[in-house]
């Protein structure tokens, strides 16, 4: 248990017996544990993404379970750094990685410094072309100061935006934020009605909003497509209230056409008994 090189210091000086160590580690191991049941109720210790990661830890090499989580990061989590050949061959490479006893020992050296021995070898190119992309993802402070300036960017209504669209807020975000001045400090000028106006700025507006309006219309086409060919109905689906007044509305057309037919066969019927009548007064006459 990790407490740190002064208290280890602490308590290899102390005695065996004494309280106010074990209190100390009583509530220490307590505290970890507590802190292990926080975590792996908060943390996504069940993420695919992330079991399939942990398997690229040298340490477990060689379990079934490796083998199945490399296969699935390789070919299907991050694929597509692969190009089509090597996809079709990694599968084997993970295989041979798994029972290969000629692969250096790992002796708890950095993992990065272990893969690059391994990619020197040029047995596994797939597989080390993938892991080399999973060890280049940024961790540490970064992460959390990346996060920071993500929350500056995501809101409710930025959460549907694309990845183009995303990555050039952050970067002017972050240009911003280096320069510690904002946008309208940037962008101010004297007097909006004689002060130069910015060429570019005016371009790259029209150039963002026509780039925009094109790839709207291609999703909308691509999606329209889509749906004709999967024979997918588009018509809006009627709501209860409007479905309950169209019952309604059919219910009292089908009535009043009933009412109608009704009327019709009994003015029919007056009709014919006149007829007959007026036939036997003339019989009779």
């Amino acid at each position: 248990m990790f407490v740190g090189a002064e208290v280890d210091k602490i308590i290899s000086e102390s005695s065996k017996g004494d309280h106010d160590i074990s209190d100390f580690l009583k509530m220490a191991a307590a505290s970890y544990v507590k802190c292990a049941i926080h975590m792996q109720a908060k943390l996504p210790l069940d993420n695919g993404l992330l079991r399939a990661l942990s398997c690229i830890d040298p340490a477990a090499r060689g379990h079934t379970v490796t083998a199945v989580e490399l296969k699935k990061l390789t070919t299907v989590h991050m694929r597509h750094f692969l190009v089509n050949e090597e996809q079709a061959t990694v599968g084997h490479e993970v295989l041979m990685y798994q029972v290969d006893d000629k692969l250096p020992e790992f002796e708890g050296q950095d993992i990065g410094q272990w893969w690059a021995k391994i990619t020197k070898l040029k047995k596994y190119p797939g597989l080390c072309k993938v892991v080399a992309a999973a060890l280049s993802i940024f961790h540490g402070p970064q992460v959390e100061s990346s996060f920071n300036l993500m929350g500056d960017i995501m809101d409710p209504k930025s959460s549907r935006l694309n990845v183009e669209t995303f990555n050039s807020l952050q970067t002017v975000k972050y240009t911003f934020l280096s320069k510690k001045t904002t946008s309208v400090k940037y962008f101010d000028r004297p007097s909006c009605k004689y002060s130069e106006v910015n060429l570019r700025l005016c371009r790259n507006l029209r150039d963002a909003a026509a780039k925009h309006k094109k790839a709207n219309q291609i999703k909308a086409k691509q999606k329209k497509s889509l749906q004709e060919k999967l024979k997918i109905n588009t018509s809006k689906k009627v709501s209860k209230i409007k479905a309950k007044e169209k019952t309604q509305q059919s219910v009292e057309a089908a009535r009043q056409q009933h009412v109608n037919q009704q009327k019709k066969e009994a003015r029919k019927r007056a009709l014919e008994g006149l007829v007959e009548s007026v036939q036997k007064k003339k019989k009779s006459n």
